[in-house]
């Protein structure tokens, strides 16, 4: 199934818990898109990023087959 169209959906419709949408506010992630153009190493170092959140971060690329969008490695 192709999810794609999850990426450019705004964070705030997401199934994401207000911790999550929090922190993609205060980085001004609009959408997965933004969040996923930063290898996850960057991700885990911008502000209010901690190893829960990018854990829920993984959880829901997995859950809707889009895993292997999130880098690893500049």
């Amino acid at each position: 199934m192709d999810n794609s169209f999850l990426l450019q959906q705004s964070i705030k419709e997401l199934p994401l818990s207000e911790d999550f949408r929090n922190m993609a506010d205060i980085n001004g992630f609009e959408n997965m898109e933004k969040i996923l153009s930063f290898p996850a190493f960057l991700f885990l170092q911008r502000e209010g990023v901690n190893y829960h959140l990018y854990k829920e971060l993984a959880d829901y690329l997995k859950n809707n087959n889009l895993l292997h969008l999130l880098k690893h490695e500049v």
